[in-house]
């Protein structure tokens, strides 16, 4: 699937996550963007030029989707040793999926969880080619 295609399913996704500041006052979704958008720009630095096609900012945007998708599929959250491990956003939409799932599946009716769980990151950004 091309960048443009996977694009249009994350933003769809992540545009249907817009309940936070309807049931509390912090818009976690605008929180796990700004972590998985400052992840991105670190990781970046370390693989300049190949990310072909898309932006950090769809980029992060993928992750949040792509996070809490995985929490709302994983039965065993991250566990505190995991920390040093694995990025913050993880840890992030554990916690939200843990306080708000029911809401999230309601917001994601029609979507495939499954399918935003297994999106492909290096085909994402360079549009549907895996580099293996």
């Amino acid at each position: 699937m091309k960048t443009s295609a996977i694009n249009v399913i994350v933003q769809r996704a992540f545009d249907a996550l817009d309940l936070f500041p309807c049931i509390t006052h912090t818009d976690h979704r605008f929180r796990m963007l700004e972590l998985t958008r400052a992840e991105e720009k670190l990781h970046r630095r370390g693989v300049k030029g190949q990310c072909k096609t898309a932006t950090v900012d769809a980029a992060a945007r993928m992750f949040v989707v792509k996070r809490i998708a995985e929490a709302m599929l994983d039965a065993r959250p991250p566990a505190i040793e995991d920390y040093i491990r694995i990025q913050n956003s993880v840890f992030y939409a554990a916690s939200v999926v843990a306080n708000y799932s029911e809401q999230i599946k309601k917001a994601w009716l029609g979507f495939d969880v499954r399918q935003l769980a297994e999106l492909d990151y290096v085909k994402f950004v360079n549009d549907g080619e895996s580099l293996l």
